[in-house]
């Protein structure tokens, strides 16, 4: 199911959202998406710093986690006046999980591949959210918009409380 998420087949989203025994499955897949990128960082980051860097690769997959359930919550709760259906978390989790799918293409140690990656999230996220909503390609960016907004606040307001115990 990732790969096809990857080659931006909606009917994942969809079948993904639609199965409530799912969850397992989804978060394995979130999960795989998210480790890619910071075990990547952590294997080619040479010397004395790899064993510093361990807890803030901890940290960032930690605040991952936690900004994609709040961006979670909060689009599941605007999703009715968005895109005119309500989506639980669940069901969001379950379709966006495998969204994410893309990411874990930068495993592969090529610097610009994983930037790439990154971007072509979006996409695959525009289709998941469009195809498990039922609704126009404009609504479910502005859906997406509200949780990366979500997020970004999130992340600003965090900010001084990671940097404060960094340096202590």
């Amino acid at each position: 199911m990732m790969i096809r998420a990857a080659m931006l087949d909606g009917n994942v989203a969809r079948a993904a959202a639609a199965d409530e025994n799912g969850n397992g499955k989804a978060l394995t897949a979130l999960l795989l998406a998210m480790v890619a990128p910071v075990l990547t960082g952590f294997l080619f980051m040479g010397g004395v710093f790899r064993g510093a860097m361990i807890g803030v690769y901890a940290l960032t997959l930690l605040f991952s986690l936690g900004g994609a359930l709040l961006s979670l919550v909060v689009m599941s709760a605007v999703s009715q006046s968005i895109v005119g259906r309500k989506l639980t978390v669940g069901q969001m989790f379950r379709g966006l999980a495998y969204a994410q799918s893309p990411s874990v293409l930068a495993i592969i140690p090529i610097p610009v591949l994983a930037q790439l990656v990154g971007l072509w999230r979006i996409p695959t996220t525009l289709v998941a959210l469009r195809d498990m909503a039922d609704t126009t390609l404009g609504k479910a960016f502005l859906l997406l918009l509200v949780g990366a907004l979500v997020v970004i606040v999130m992340s600003i307001m965090l900010l001084p409380l990671v940097i404060g115990a960094a340096l202590f």
